[in-house]
């Protein structure tokens, strides 16, 4: 037992205090030797984030209504005016938000058609995604993606 345990002991010094190269294998050293700063530019990059909405019906936020119910529909272009308005009271400025087109959807209810469209958002400050999934009334829309991110040069 005595061998067994001076062996261990034997072998720990050994690859500690006799061979400190061991212990080195992972460090590395950066010598700067001209100030980084004036070289290092910030990375630029391009985030779209995309808002799909789409029409909807009064009747549906109401508990126990059913399609039958529907009637009172809420236009696209009030959705999207509500939405612009939103995404300006953040801070998003009107020259990053494009809406792309309306798209009829194949969906109807009670014999009406359903629009859709989306909103793209050009945004540099991913601080902003946050303020817009907290936006309060997100009644019509369907879904939030980010689309793609580019580095700009």
């Amino acid at each position: 037992m005595f061998k067994s345990l001076f062996f261990i002991f034997y072998i720990l010094v050994n690859l500690f205090f006799l061979q400190p190269e061991i212990l080195n294998v992972h460090s590395k050293t950066i010598i700067i030797n001209e100030p980084i700063a004036e070289k290092a530019k910030p990375q630029k990059t391009k985030t779209v984030f995309i808002i799909n909405i789409k029409e909807y019906f009064k009747e549906e936020f109401k508990k126990g209504s059913t399609t039958k119910d529907y009637e009172t529909k809420v236009s696209l272009s009030k959705i999207k005016k509500r939405i612009l308005k939103d995404l300006k009271k953040i801070g998003i400025k009107e020259k990053n938000i494009t809406i792309i087109k309306d798209i009829p959807e194949e969906e109807k209810i009670n014999n009406q058609i359903i629009k859709k469209a989306k909103i793209q958002i050009n945004i540099q400050d991913f601080s902003i995604i946050s303020k817009i999934m907290n936006i309060k009334n997100k009644r019509g829309i369907t879904f939030m993606h980010m689309s793609k991110v580019e580095d700009k040069e």
